[in-house]
């Protein structure tokens, strides 16, 4: 097995194989890991594992279902982070299932908000943003969801790391933040 790659690459698991690819640096690799988040939840939404889970938590009501969603995340995908020196950014699929759960065990923030987002847009819920945020220097080192709630006409911060804590919940303060649409 090759060696794991340093923090300038990110690993996408990807089927049974990994594809290392480089890292952008800055602001730049913050996009780049946005944007591969972004396809990720996209490309996995039509899987039918994805869509069986997402049927059992689909509602009527929009804020019920995302409520159930993270509710769902939250019983059943506990944080675990990335080796030190190692970022990977695992496929929903990965995260979601259990036939891959021992092979990628690892669900950081980008991990579980991927799969969180992934599974709204499976539910039929596409109103969404990843926000990644600095909070204690100018370095984007958090990601989480938000995703628009029509029966409240407002935008909700859904952040799994913070588990119970997260419905409704941003860390702060926030030196800055970016948002791109999932």
């Amino acid at each position: 097995m090759a060696p794991l790659p340093t923090k300038k690459c990110t690993t996408l698991a990807d089927g049974a194989r990994l594809c290392e690819t480089a890292q952008l640096q800055g602001d730049r690799g913050i996009y780049q890991t946005l944007y591969l988040m972004r396809d990720l939840a996209r490309r996995d939404a039509k899987d039918p594992r994805v869509m069986s889970i997402a049927n059992k938590l689909r509602t009527d009501n929009t804020e019920e279902t995302i409520y159930n969603v993270w509710e769902h995340m939250v019983d059943n995908y506990p944080y675990q982070s990335d080796p030190d020196d190692h970022e990977f950014v695992n496929a929903p699929i990965h995260t979601l299932s259990e036939q891959f759960n021992g092979q990628y065990p690892y669900r950081d923030c980008d991990d579980l908000s991927t799969a969180f987002a992934c599974l709204l847009r499976a539910a039929g819920i596409e109103r969404q943003y990843f926000k990644a945020i600095a909070w204690r220097k100018n370095d984007y080192t958090h990601v989480y969801n938000v995703v628009y709630v029509p029966e409240q006409d407002c935008y909700c911060p859904i952040d799994l790391v913070m588990s119970r804590n997260g419905f409704g919940r941003e860390k702060t303060p926030q030196i800055r933040h970016i948002c791109i649409k999932v």
